[in-house]
């Protein structure tokens, strides 16, 4: 898979009004450490006309979907430096959250959400908290029916 079969247009964001921000290439969620990351891709849109409303869709593709995995687990503690209490230790922002997307692994930080679907691991992310998580969710949903579309061609 690769990056323009999976990631959105303005045509996949028409209902939220976007305008196309700025575009560009990523490392891996985890560098310097070493990673299979084939390609790191950051695009920023402005939903709703305003760039008070700006979300972040990261996308990084792997060699094999156990790579991604091991990526997005990693990086939970990378891509945010905030943490909470759990259980009387120090854990990530990032939770766990089934059920909110059916990708290989998912976790949710407020109205942010990184998940995992074959070889290719996703952040839809906001600052500023003026998009909705059902937004969020919206959005991701979006990029994760690409990703099916595409695994679907390959069966």
């Amino acid at each position: 898979m690769v990056l323009d079969q999976v990631r959105l247009t303005f045509e996949d964001l028409v209902q939220y009004s976007p305008r196309h921000s700025s575009s560009q290439a990523l490392l891996s969620p985890i560098s310097p450490k070493p990673s299979e990351c084939n390609f790191g891709w950051r695009d920023r849109w402005w939903l709703n006309k305003t760039s008070a409303q700006n979300l972040s869709l990261n996308y990084w593709g792997f060699t094999s979907a156990e790579e991604a995995i091991r990526v997005s687990e990693l990086s939970i503690n990378r891509i945010s430096a905030r943490q909470r209490f759990i259980n009387g230790t120090r854990q990530s922002i990032y939770q766990p959250e089934t059920g909110l997307l059916t990708a290989d692994c998912t976790w949710r930080a407020e109205r942010n959400i990184l998940f995992a679907r074959s070889n290719i691991l996703i952040l839809v992310s906001e600052s500023g908290h003026k998009i909705e998580l059902a937004v969020t969710i919206d959005i991701a949903q979006k990029i994760l029916n690409k990703i099916e579309a595409q695994l679907s061609l390959t069966t």
